[in-house]
């Protein structure tokens, strides 16, 4: 066999030298990580800010919405109008038909009567 290099104290040596490699990469991934969750938080909380920004605004423009009540109210209000406009110049056409009878009545007797003494 051939001699080898390593001993007892060098292979600790070793096994030292590479755990105390390996924890600092494991502390530096974790420093690294938590940053990472960090940075993530910070974005998630933004993103809800942002977003109670925009239902906090939604809401306050439904306040101006017509509900279906009042929508229904305002119907039958503009239907009530109409048919009063109806009834109103269903009257002011009767009141014309009769102006214009009574005209013609009287244009007639006056016809008559001029026909009457002028014989």
């Amino acid at each position: 066999m051939a001699d080898s290099e390593w001993t007892v104290a060098t292979l600790k040596q070793y096994i030292d030298r590479e755990f105390a490699s390996s924890k600092e990469a494991v502390n530096a991934a974790l420093a690294a990580s938590e940053k990472a969750v960090l940075k993530a938080e910070v974005a998630a909380d933004k993103r809800a800010e942002a977003s109670n920004e925009i239902r906090a605004a939604m809401m306050d423009a439904q306040k101006h919405y017509a509900t279906r009540e009042g929508m229904d109210a305002l119907s039958k209000r503009v239907d009530d109008l109409v048919n009063q406009q109806n009834i109103g110049a269903g009257k002011s056409q009767g009141v014309g038909q009769l102006v214009t009878v009574g005209i013609a009545i009287a244009a007639a007797v006056i016809s008559g009567l001029a026909l009457w003494f002028h014989r």
